[in-house]
């Protein structure tokens, strides 16, 4: 699907490289409203809407913290970028699915990250993370154990 967004107008500049890097690790600093979660998040929807092959995993520390956090606000973006209606927002488990393939947006927290090691997609790879207030992850063995399952990926550290 092409889709012409003029995202200028929806993201701050400095996080504008982040749209279309490939590099293996990205991090984005900056205080509260930089928009650097808003940057990960368009990046998430430009990703899903433009790779039939991409799946994401946005990962906080705990899990619970996701769905009033990451999920609003991914839901938020894709509505502001026209394509809200293409995807299927399920707050309970919190899951969004892209309609048109079948692509996930999948939300974990670090407080398990076994759990996280067997997650598998039915459409695409799960090659792609995003990990919100990445400061907060206590033990660098939960981010290796993810970093080990996504090898291949783009993570992107906000």
């Amino acid at each position: 699907m092409e889709i012409n967004w003029d995202l200028t107008k929806m993201l701050d500049p400095a996080y504008a490289p982040l749209i279309h890097s490939m590099r293996r690790y990205i991090v984005y600093k900056g205080s509260r409203g930089s928009g650097k979660s808003e940057g990960a998040a368009i990046k998430v929807i430009v990703d899903i809407v433009t790779k039939p092959y991409v799946n994401w995993l946005i990962l906080r520390r705990y899990a619970n913290t996701n769905r009033q956090s990451t999920f609003t606000l991914i839901q938020k973006v894709a509505n502001r970028m026209g394509v809200g209606s293409l995807f299927k927002f399920n707050s309970s488990l919190p899951e969004i699915t892209y309609k048109p393939t079948g692509q996930k947006i999948l939300f974990r927290g670090a407080d398990k990250p076994l759990s996280i090691t067997s997650i598998s997609v039915e459409t695409g790879n799960l090659c792609r993370m995003w990990v919100e207030e990445a400061y907060q992850l206590e033990l660098e063995e939960s981010f290796d154990t993810v970093d080990e399952s996504l090898r291949g990926s783009l993570m992107i550290l906000t």
